[in-house]
């Protein structure tokens, strides 16, 4: 295979599909959403998993994941959110319930306030939020590294798996040791599988 790796940095690919976001409206997410909502349950089975999503950052246009949440439910998941903290460079888990009462962070956040603090030793699948990601599964982040310290920590079982608006990057990511590739990305329009 030719090394068709790209010559943009990470900051020059975060802002281009940052930019390239900006440009959805409310409308175009919740369309996107719903048509990955279809790939997801057609291609991947759900039933009774511990599954560990995180809560969409409007302001950032993300995938509306309360109505991937939803349909969890609907297959008797065990839902698990992260709350950040930016102290660490870390993640926190919390099961997340009707009770649970969610708070928009100075950063533009959906974080817990209450609720149980839970284990991630046992998760079977696990959500990843991204700007973008390439041909063989390397994704890009905000570049924190908030997810890929907390992927590092699971099990080889555990399925990781990316939510996108817009298909594969032709080009390969610049990437570095601590990158995570993903088992799954799901977008639009199909599943891609790197596993």
């Amino acid at each position: 295979m030719q090394n068709l790796t790209i010559k943009m940095t990470k900051i020059e690919l975060r802002q281009m599909f940052q930019n390239k976001r900006n440009l959805l409206k409310d409308d175009d997410i919740d369309h996107l959403t719903d048509k990955i909502i279809i790939c997801l349950s057609e291609q991947l089975n759900l039933e009774n998993k511990k599954t560990h999503i995180f809560l969409p950052i409007t302001k950032k246009k993300e995938i509306n994941t309360y109505k991937i949440i939803d349909l969890l439910r609907t297959k008797k998941c065990k839902i698990i959110i992260p709350k950040s903290d930016f102290k660490n460079n870390t993640l926190n888990h919390f099961e997340y319930t009707s009770d649970t009462e969610i708070k928009i962070t100075e950063y533009g956040i959906p974080e817990p306030i209450n609720g149980i603090e839970t284990s991630i030793n046992d998760l079977e699948i696990v959500f990843i939020p991204l700007l973008c990601f390439d041909i063989i599964g390397n994704r890009l982040g905000y570049g924190k590294g908030f997810y890929d310290r907390f992927l590092s920590t699971l099990s080889e079982d555990c399925l990781k798996i990316g939510l996108s608006h817009f298909d594969a990057f032709e080009s390969l990511l610049p990437i570095d040791k601590f990158d995570i590739r993903l088992d799954y990305c799901i977008t639009p329009n199909r599943v891609y599988s790197f596993i």
